[in-house]
């Protein structure tokens, strides 16, 4: 697990957000609309100040949306990547992470651990197996290496385990009709016979929960949010870079808004440029405006 961290830590500082890739497929798409509505205008014989009028609006809604994710970039990521030591993150996981991490896996052991994990993923033997068409065989033992640990350390302590995970695939859960019912069956009855114990699993934002209710943790609402939001954006694409939309979504919900919710479609713009957040005043002050173009 440490050095899956490490391995995707500087890719993510390098880019963050997915940010350069974003852009690109913003660009491929805005070049696609534009050639879309060049051979229909074409079609609906429009006047050339039409033609004009459309083109313009589809070029603003490209560069208000380009504008605003342009300023959400972060620089200081790259210092980040050529200095852990000037890293926020790594700062803040050292100090919750001091003193609570189990033994690596022995350096002598891993060669076999490696094949055994790749002998499990090609018999579709949980956990990994699903990883194999995102990351490949290689990369799907990763979570093989993890859950051993898992059981080496229930043997030592001799207790229950309660895992937490965003993985919501059917190689580490077993699901009824999309749902997360319970651990795996494999991953129950392996640490059973591995270790004498039982496994409980809990996604991040479950756990959030129950801490709220059982423990009387006081949880900022922001962070459960957060939580759920990555959450879902891992178990949609393993990708945490746009949160789910693409750039093909976004530019069709602005144009729909713009074709029958102006006001709504400039707020949204609006917003995206100041950090997603717009107040109501603000609102009110597009509406007439938006009239007034309307007219």
């Amino acid at each position: 697990m440490l050095h899956e961290f490490w391995r995707n830590r500087e890719s993510v500082l390098r880019n963050p957000r997915g940010t350069p890739e974003t852009l690109k497929q913003l660009d491929n798409q805005r070049s696609k609309a534009l050639t879309q509505i060049t051979q229909w205008v074409k079609i609906a014989s429009l006047s050339t100040q039409d033609i004009s009028t459309v083109v313009r609006t589809l070029r603003v809604a490209f560069d208000s949306v380009r504008d605003a994710i342009e300023e959400h970039e972060d620089n200081q990521n790259d210092l980040f990547a050529k200095d852990t030591n000037a890293d926020p993150l790594i700062g803040e996981l050292e100090q919750i992470l001091d003193g609570r991490v189990g033994p690596p896996l022995p350096q002598e052991e891993l060669p076999h651990l490696i094949e055994e994990g790749k002998r499990r993923v090609e018999a579709e033997i949980a956990p990994g197996f699903k990883d194999v068409k995102a990351k490949g065989v290689d990369g799907a033992v990763g979570d093989f290496l993890v859950w051993e640990q898992v059981l080496r350390q229930a043997k030592l302590t001799g207790r229950d385990v309660l895992l937490v995970t965003a993985e919501n695939k059917p190689d580490w859960w077993r699901m009824v009709r999309g749902e997360l019912r319970s651990p795996h069956p494999d991953l129950i009855k392996e640490l059973r016979t591995r270790a004498g114990v039982d496994i409980y699993m809990l996604q991040p934002q479950r756990l959030l929960d129950h801490a709220m209710a059982a423990l009387k943790v006081s949880v900022h609402e922001g962070s459960s949010e957060s939580v759920a939001r990555v959450g879902s954006s891992v178990a949609g694409q393993e990708d945490l870079s746009t949160g789910g939309w693409s750039a093909e979504t976004l530019t069709e919900l602005l144009s729909r808004l713009d074709q029958e919710y102006r006001v709504q479609a400039a707020a949204i713009r609006k917003a995206g440029k100041q950090g997603g957040r717009i107040s109501r005043d603000e609102v009110y002050e597009l509406v007439p405006h938006q009239a007034t173009l309307a007219l």
